[in-house]
């Protein structure tokens, strides 16, 4: 969030909670610098072994989400559960081996569930938003 701060954009962080419990982090860059534009919302989502900050740790000239906000969209940045931004639950510990007990199955049947509906339920007269992913492979 801070490093978006740093950059000159409005920063948000919000959290939805999976089905099966785990309670995700998501940073939205609701419009660029110059202001709002009636865009859609975009969900980018980090590859495996990542998190959102790969989508923001670039100079704003050569970073999608930044460009994107810049173009007028509303730009969503998603973490999968077990990274560092999205390492709770509601019931189990970081630390507890149940926590950890997921395959990539559970991330794309749950946690892309969860941030889609979250960002659809979140903004304003939106049917639909663009997803762009990075491999988990």
């Amino acid at each position: 969030m801070q490093i978006i701060r740093y950059h000159g954009y409005p920063a948000e962080e919000h959290h939805t909670v999976t089905q099966d419990g785990y309670i995700l982090t998501l940073h939205r860059i609701p419009h660029g610098k110059t202001g709002i534009i009636a865009r859609p919302a975009i969900l980018l989502q980090h590859g495996l072994l990542s998190s959102s900050f790969d989508f923001l740790s670039l100079l704003p000239e050569k970073s999608l989400s930044y460009f994107l906000a810049d173009s007028g969209y509303d730009v969503w940045i998603g973490n999968n559960r077990g990274n560092l931004y999205s390492n709770s639950h509601v019931k189990y510990s970081w630390f507890d081996e149940r926590f950890w007990n997921f395959t990539f199955d559970e991330m794309a049947r749950f946690d892309t569930h969860a941030l889609v509906d979250y960002i659809l339920n979140t903004t304003t007269n939106q049917t639909g938003i663009y997803v762009v992913g990075h491999s988990q492979a």
